[in-house]
């Protein structure tokens, strides 16, 4: 098959995109033992294959994810798990594999669109604040994935640990945070815990909505006036009608 019979060597194949017909079948037997090959340091001991950028976005993984994570090759850097159904029980399996250093290159992570819930990113927050090893991940995107302020306080005293120091873009859009998940979430920046932060993107998360007719500006006026994102380049708010009163006057509290 096209897996066995790629050549070995350091930088032969850096990057591969899988489609879900890839992850089905008799083909995902071919791509988990490709996987095997790679974790196993290639046939015949020779030097594996530098994987260092996979893809397998809307693969339909949840089903096999558990049994895939296990087989992530330590080479890669960037990952993109977008789109795959991924719940609760993935993310533990993924969040140990974090907290063993099984990825100890990984620079870029994307949950996106996995209805992961309060649940999941709480597993996945443990795996991202108890590495023995800082962690040298640069982009984690959890955007669409149902977290709403439970998932986002767990994320938030993950990045306390200081495990995820080297973070630069953080991804939470449309997740229903609501004004308690974003003041979880400034407490952390105040606390240096993202301290190279360039891009924020918290856009469509209802940021001043309490209930019907009740709004709080407090939390969205802390994370304005934080002095604790020097690096900060991009900081998305659209679609929070934030702006239709000004932040801090009268009745915001």
């Amino acid at each position: 098959c096209l897996f066995s019979s790629l050549p070995e060597g350091p930088h032969f194949v850096e990057t591969l995109r899988c489609s879900p017909h890839v992850c089905k079948d008799k083909s995902l037997s071919v791509l988990l033992s490709f996987f095997e090959r790679l974790k196993g340091g290639g046939t015949g001991g020779g030097t594996s294959i530098c994987l260092k950028t996979l893809d397998l976005s809307k693969c339909d993984l949840d089903d096999i994810a558990d049994v895939m994570f296990l087989l992530l090759p330590r080479s890669v850097e960037h990952l993109d798990l977008s789109g795959n159904r991924l719940r609760t029980p993935s993310m533990t399996v993924l969040s140990s594999v974090l907290a063993l250093d099984r990825l100890p290159h990984l620079l870029s992570f994307d949950l996106s669109d996995n209805p992961l819930g309060p649940s999941g990113l709480r597993a996945l927050s443990r795996g991202l604040s108890s590495p023995t090893q800082v962690l040298h991940l640069q982009s984690l995107k959890l955007a669409r994935t149902k977290v709403r302020e439970e998932g986002v306080e767990t994320l938030a005293e993950a990045l306390k640990a200081r495990k995820t120091t080297s973070l630069q873009t953080l991804d939470l859009a449309e997740n229903e945070m609501r004004p308690a998940g974003l003041k979880h979430l400034s407490s952390a920046v105040n606390t240096e815990a993202v301290p190279q932060l360039r891009v924020l993107i918290l856009k469509n998360n209802l940021l001043t909505y309490v209930a019907f007719e009740e709004r709080n500006w407090c939390s969205a006026a802390e994370l304005l006036s934080t002095s604790s994102l020097k690096d900060l380049e991009e900081l998305d708010l659209s679609g929070n009608l934030l702006f239709d009163r000004e932040i801090g006057g009268e009745g915001t509290g």
